[in-house]
């Protein structure tokens, strides 16, 4: 490997920003209703917008964690799953046990808390075999049953993370693969998911095979990962000199990047969307790499803000649900949630659960994460592993 290759792309530490605040906007919406709300027409293209970012979140994924893998396999001739595993449990572990915890465990036995009786008792009627999927990342297979029903708002993002984590317990041990054998695997998993897409879409769009498709979009990982492979080969030098030159074309780039764009609050989350989204886990995955290639292709992504929003944008995405049931609380004491919301009401509210997203984000962050991340570096460096 080159020794100049990059270990950090700051380009994507904004679009990690953006991402979260925009699923962060899609829960202001679509929680609205639950405490008898209107929703906003105006705000449509945040509510599509929002969904859009997670699979963007999950190509985001595919392609960093493959571009890491192949580095490292180049520099070590393997990859050390273990250290793998260890890195993955201190940076997800704590926050989502912490989140899920309270949500299992507190909230639903608080009664102060402004939470919608439905919920309250959905969330003290989950059974032992429930609590087990949330609890070992398996949330998303129950999200395929319970999806078209009325969930627990808290933990109803929890599944998300479960999908993330069984792509990490599989993916090194298939990065060890011969290069060939891998992207055939990675080509197979796009294969076999669009033909489940085309299958579902041709049904009628089934309920249970649009959860299938909802709850386990590994094709969008797969894309991920097949960008990450195209930026592990760019940096190395090895990449087809046509591609190469397409991929440093600033004009191309921004085209790109306007089109994932477009895309992201464009795409609408119906019954189709389902058929359609690898074309938009496909844009989201041109986009990330071309702005992992050219850090200042979007210049308002390296501004500090949106540097620090990035690095705390897995609590601003696992704290936004308990952020919101708070600012509620709070509405609720002083009789502004009891009434249909106003202008000034709508905006209190935006402002506030956003700023309580953000400090809870920022609290954890400082409080707990950085720690356990600097334990996480200690581990590494007393077994020489290269930080």
């Amino acid at each position: 490997m080159n020794s100049a290759t990059p270990v950090h792309l700051p380009a994507l530490d904004g679009v990690r920003a953006l991402l979260a605040l925009a699923v962060a906007f899609y829960h202001l919406e679509i929680y609205k209703p639950i405490y008898e709300q209107a929703r906003l027409p105006a705000m449509a293209g945040f509510v599509f917008a929002g969904h859009n970012a997670v699979v963007a979140f999950f190509a985001l994924s595919g392609m960093l964690i493959t571009w890491l893998l192949l580095q490292e396999r180049s520099r070590t001739g393997t990859v050390a799953v273990s250290t793998f595993y260890l890195k993955r449990v201190l940076r997800i572990w704590p926050v989502y046990y912490l989140v899920v915890g309270t949500g299992i465990y507190l909230l639903p036995h608080v009664a102060a808390l402004w939470m919608p009786e439905v919920h309250r008792a959905r969330a003290l009627e989950m059974t032992g075999w429930e609590q087990g999927l949330y609890l070992t990342f398996f949330a998303n297979v129950f999200k395929i049953k319970a999806s078209w029903a009325v969930w627990y708002l808290l933990l109803n993002h929890a599944w998300s993370i479960g999908l993330e984590e069984q792509f990490y317990a599989v993916w090194p041990w298939l990065a060890r693969l011969r290069t060939r054998l891998f992207l055939g695997v990675v080509w197979g998993i796009i294969a076999v998911f669009g033909v489940a897409r085309v299958a579902v879409f041709a049904l009628g769009n089934p309920k249970v095979g649009i959860s299938f498709l909802s709850f386990f979009c590994a094709d969008a990982m797969a894309w991920g990962a097949l960008a990450g492979y195209v930026l592990y080969r760019y940096q190395q030098g090895t990449l087809p000199a046509a591609w190469a030159a397409r991929l440093a074309d600033r004009r191309v780039s921004l085209g790109i990047v306007i089109s994932a764009g477009l895309l992201l609050f464009g795409l609408p989350t119906a019954m189709k969307y389902q058929l359609f989204l690898p074309l938009a886990a496909v844009a989201f995955a041109a986009a990330l790499l071309v702005l992992a290639l050219q850090p200042g292709l979007v210049p308002a992504l390296r501004w500090p803000v949106l540097q620090w929003l990035g690095r705390i944008s897995y609590g601003l995405y696992m704290y936004n649900p308990l952020a919101l049931t708070l600012t509620f609380t709070l509405m609720a004491a002083t009789g502004l949630a009891q009434a249909p919301f106003g202008v000034g009401a709508t905006l209190l509210y935006t402002v506030l659960g956003t700023g309580l997203t953000i400090g809870l984000a920022a609290v954890s962050y400082y409080g707990m994460e950085r720690y356990v991340m600097r334990l996480r570096k200690a581990k590494r460096q007393s077994v020489g592993v290269p930080a």
